[in-house]
């Protein structure tokens, strides 16, 4: 019995990402708070501590501002755009993250769990010995992309999981010039999420990448699908390339929220199941 309150406590705690806008934003608060907590022992990227605190504070003071009696629908609608947006990044980036570091055994599963997050390997039906690097790309400064490596199975209508395939503890990461052919970069990373400064002049170049899993360095490779990506060439270009992928990274964070909105579903269901067959 003990077991399932446990079950039921965390599960309600993940269906606040789903729920009211005060569950929501719990979540969120739970989720920076935590973090500051164990700062600096947790590798946090700057850049993502520094988006969802920025997003967190700006949410408390909108939502409070929508319950005074002066609040405009322009105010409701910023509340409800930041809400979604920052919820989707928690559910993408930073789950990401943390999985990440939970792989790399910085974190332990109530970490996990304090962070409003399943374990990795509980969302998907991915067959784990098919899994095949999926990379995600994103240029963040003239020479610097921000690369995610994710799980896909070879079937198409197979989910992306997050988290490393059981057994392996390491990804070969290959930039290649427009040709497809020349090697610019090739590094193997224990991270599942990594910054990576592109050598020499790359502005206004495109490349191509693609990754494979590794359980030893001299494994051979066994890539997943290879991503172009552009440097822009100037400021204008840059700007342009930020508003594309901030569509597109929203894009994936809507499809994450929808994966996650469809486990506590199952979970929901398991635990019914479960508590009428102890009863």
């Amino acid at each position: 019995m003990k077991e399932t309150r446990s079950s039921g406590s965390l599960l309600n705690s993940i269906s606040r990402w789903h729920g009211g806008i005060d569950d929501q934003f719990t979540n969120i608060d739970n989720l920076v708070n935590c973090i500051m907590e164990h700062q600096p022992g947790w590798s946090v990227p700057p850049e993502l501590l520094a988006e969802v605190t920025e997003c967190r504070d700006q949410l408390r003071e909108l939502i409070v501002r929508c319950r005074g009696s002066n609040a405009s629908r322009t105010d409701r609608q910023l509340r409800n755009a930041l809400l979604k947006s920052t919820v989707g990044f928690c559910l993408l980036q930073m789950k990401i993250w943390a999985y990440d570091e939970y792989e790399a055994g910085l974190l332990k599963p109530g970490d996990i769990h304090r962070l409003g997050f399943l374990l990795p390997g509980k969302v998907g039906r991915i067959k784990i010995y098919d899994a095949r690097p999926e990379v995600r790309v994103s240029v963040v400064g003239k020479k610097t992309i921000r690369v995610i490596i994710e799980q896909a199975g070879d079937e198409p209508d197979e989910q992306v999981m997050h988290g490393w395939p059981h057994g392996l503890k390491n990804a070969l990461v290959v930039v290649t010039a427009d040709d497809e052919k020349t090697e610019v970069l090739h590094v193997i990373t224990a991270r599942l999420y990594n910054s990576i400064r592109l050598p020499g002049n790359s502005r206004g170049k495109r490349f191509f990448i693609k990754a494979s899993f590794l359980k030893n360095e001299d494994d051979l490779p066994r890539f997943g699908r290879q991503r172009p990506f552009f440097i822009p060439l100037d400021d204008e270009d840059f700007a342009a390339a930020a508003d594309r992928q901030y569509h597109e990274d929203f894009e994936a964070q809507l499809r994450e929220t929808e994966l996650q909105r469809q486990e506590i579903d199952r979970l929901n269901f398991e635990l019914g199941n479960r508590n009428q067959f102890r009863s």
